[in-house]
């Protein structure tokens, strides 16, 4: 009698088969990651040039720059007054410009919007949290203004200007970024930024979730609000680099640590629009004085962004 001879696969076989998959899922998925990533960056990339673009356009009608926020109890951001020249004429009409930015109107009016170019892609939360449920929001950002620097001036020796008459437990107030704070609203011309358009920070993104003693919503906030302080809301100092925790202290709601830093979850630095309409992406190894030289619209600086 003739045996028949079995075709198949022997154990070792489909050992080694699974083997090969395994190394090729293994060389393909950094790739399809890293793909996936560039697609993200590039959609940040151009939500911050359509922020840039409202607010040239804002400058041509007004011939300014918005101010951050309203100081006194209305507290509105800069966002609101952005909301025309980011084709979002009708929600601008409908908001309720004469009362509180936490006015039961507009915060309702803001939850039904949908507002995704002010948030980042890459960034792993996408919605505020917070530990206290009743301060939890599905109306987040992670583009903040640029207030301006805390620190040293290189240039000039001395330190960077600041509001003393506004600083409180948030933090300090900077005073030489494009957005200001103040009981005047001051807003900012173009021709007021004498270290050049394409030298200063207009925004940049606040979108990291490594952040250590800071408050859990200071990776993204509620953006139509504002306030004075270094929290406000949808604006930041410049003080600390890029990407980095404060080491101490490290309790979640101790006074400076409001003042967080900018920062993303794309890998080794984040976003920033600078005035001009360019999109920089500025390592998170720059060093200090070049960035906070970058923030400031009249240092007299000569250190300029590599």
């Amino acid at each position: 009698m003739h045996s028949r001879t079995r075709s198949g696969f022997t154990l070792v076989e489909l050992l080694v088969v699974i083997a090969i998959i395994g190394i090729l899922v293994a060389l393909l998925l950094p790739a399809i990651q890293a793909a996936r990533e560039a697609a993200r960056r590039t959609q940040c990339t151009n939500n911050l040039k359509q922020a840039t673009l409202a607010v040239q356009n804002y400058h041509d009608t007004y011939k300014m720059i918005p101010s951050a926020c309203y100081e006194a109890a209305l507290g509105h951001s800069f966002w609101v007054a952005l909301m025309p020249f980011l084709e979002q004429q009708v929600f601008f009409d409908r908001y309720l410009y004469n009362r509180s930015w936490g006015d039961a109107n507009n915060v309702a009016l803001v939850r039904e919007s949908a507002m995704s170019d002010l948030r980042c892609p890459s960034c792993i939360v996408q919605y505020c949290t917070h530990t206290d449920t009743s301060r939890q929001t599905r109306y987040t950002m992670h583009y903040y203004g640029n207030m301006g620097p805390i620190g040293l001036n290189m240039a000039t020796g001395t330190n960077y200007d600041k509001r003393s008459d506004l600083e409180t437990s948030y933090g300090e107030v900077a005073t030489q970024g494009v957005f200001t704070l103040g009981t005047s609203r001051k807003q900012i011309p173009f021709a007021g930024i004498t270290d050049g358009l394409s030298n200063t920070i207009l925004m940049g993104e606040i979108a990291w979730n490594k952040y250590t003693g800071f408050r859990e919503y200071n990776l993204g906030m509620l953006w139509q609000g504002s306030a004075v302080g270094a929290t406000a809301f949808a604006q930041h100092n410049i003080k600390w680099p890029i990407n980095i925790g404060l080491q101490s202290p490290s309790t979640v709601y101790s006074g400076y640590n409001n003042n967080g830093p900018f920062g993303s979850n794309h890998p080794g630095g984040a976003n920033f629009n600078l005035v001009d309409g360019s999109v920089r992406f500025i390592s998170e190894s720059i060093a200090m004085e070049v960035y906070l030289a970058a923030a400031s619209r009249d240092g007299a600086e000569t250190l300029a962004l590599p």
